[in-house]
């Protein structure tokens, strides 16, 4: 499905009459289940190379999408979950329906947020990304409203009615485009029993430099408090992978001060090496545990945060040599092959640079949004928006 869906993309972006394109889960559910299976059981029988070239591919759409020369729509009703995530995320309208539920769970099942993933995560303001990664916690879509994650928001019986206004559109005006999903717009509410009422706390704990220094500063705000919910936050820590809660902290923080090139090229680098399993094999007993055998009780190794070591993370970031992600950057956006591989300021040549803003018509939380402002994610200068669908296509 990815690189059928690169496909379609590239051909779109060619072609004088596609203006738009729509990315549509079947069900409005957009998850990678199926792709986590096969890399399973590819890996299992020892076909790395296979695997290596499904995380290119996967990839390059990753980065195909955020350098789209036309508009990208991202229409989400159902579960939004891991890579599936990052790639509804680089979507210029990212359209979501009150059933819809997000959430990063790769560090559960012995993985990392990828597909750029650790990218958008490290753009939301304070430790939030963090927070999301280390725990798999599930937002509604009012969450995703005022985090900035979407920028619209609709009724579910309106999903229909917005795709088919969408298609009988022939224009490559993003504002023609903004006006009619604005018309079904719905004003969001934050949940009293949402995480962002934690905020304060998030930022507090999910600062701290470890992931052991997280889950202490957790235990100590715990006294005199709410315990219930700082409980189930430790538990949720605890309960994934020791080594890839450590990889995924450093990704997000390392994310911080790249651009998504750079990004991806080091997702890949994690990906590859976790599927090969030199280390440790969590990424197969994360998978075994949780969708093939389901007994819910996988066996980590190291089994404990403590035992993980410096050296094991630096192994996953170590370049890959003749080996490592080539994306078409001086193709797509002109930056000279001297400059793609030299960290930065993300500001100084980064591509995505113009922030969505969250709509703020029925919001109650100036407290929530004066803190999320800039929490969307930053596309290249073009001014057109694409949407591609997993489970059907149309253009």
């Amino acid at each position: 499905m990815v690189v059928r869906l690169r496909k379609l993309y590239e051909k779109w972006e060619k072609e004088d009459d596609v203006h738009m394109a729509i990315l549509q889960g079947a069900g409005g559910t957009f998850c990678s289940g199926a792709d986590v299976k096969m890399l399973f059981e590819l890996g299992t029988k020892g076909n790395f190379s296979e695997c290596k070239a499904f995380f290119r591919e996967l990839y390059l759409l990753s980065y195909t999408l955020n350098t789209y020369e036309k508009i990208t729509v991202a229409l989400m009703d159902g579960a939004v979950m891991g890579g599936a995530f990052a790639l509804n995320m680089l979507a210029d309208f990212r359209i979501a329906a009150e059933q819809t539920v997000f959430s990063v769970p790769e560090t559960q099942m012995g993985f990392h947020p990828d597909a750029g993933g650790s990218y958008m995560l490290s753009k939301l303001l304070g430790s939030f990304g963090e927070y999301l990664a280390l725990t798999g916690e599930c937002l509604d879509a009012t969450d995703m409203c005022i985090l900035g994650f979407i920028n619209g928001y609709i009724q579910s019986k309106n999903a229909d009615e917005v795709v088919h206004q969408l298609h009988a559109l022939n224009t490559d005006d993003p504002e023609i485009v903004e006006h009619i999903l604005h018309g079904y717009n719905e004003g969001v509410y934050k949940d009293p029993d949402s995480c962002l009422h934690r905020i304060e706390s998030i930022n507090n704990c999910f600062s701290k430099e470890t992931v052991e220094d997280i889950i202490h500063a957790l235990e100590l705000e715990a006294h005199g408090r709410d315990y219930g919910w700082y409980r189930d936050v430790i538990d949720n820590i605890k309960a994934a992978s020791p080594l890839c809660q450590k990889i995924a902290l450093r990704s997000i923080r390392e994310a911080r001060l790249e651009t998504l090139p750079q990004c991806l090229k080091r997702e890949y680098r994690l990906s590859c090496r976790l599927i090969s399993g030199a280390v440790s094999h969590d990424f197969y007993e994360g998978v075994r545990a949780r969708h093939v055998d389901k007994d819910q009780m996988p066996r980590w190794y190291p089994p404990h945060l403590e035992l993980v070591t410096s050296d094991m993370v630096d192994h996953y970031f170590q370049s890959l040599g003749e080996e490592e992600l080539q994306l078409p950057v001086e193709e797509r956006e002109g930056i000279p092959e001297t400059l793609q591989g030299v960290p930065h300021h993300v500001e100084e040549y980064e591509t995505i640079n113009r922030l969505e803003t969250v709509p703020q018509q029925s919001i109650e939380t100036s407290d929530i949004l004066e803190w999320a402002t800039g929490a969307a994610y930053a596309r290249s200068g073009s001014q057109s928006t694409h949407v591609s669908q997993q489970a059907e296509t149309s253009h």
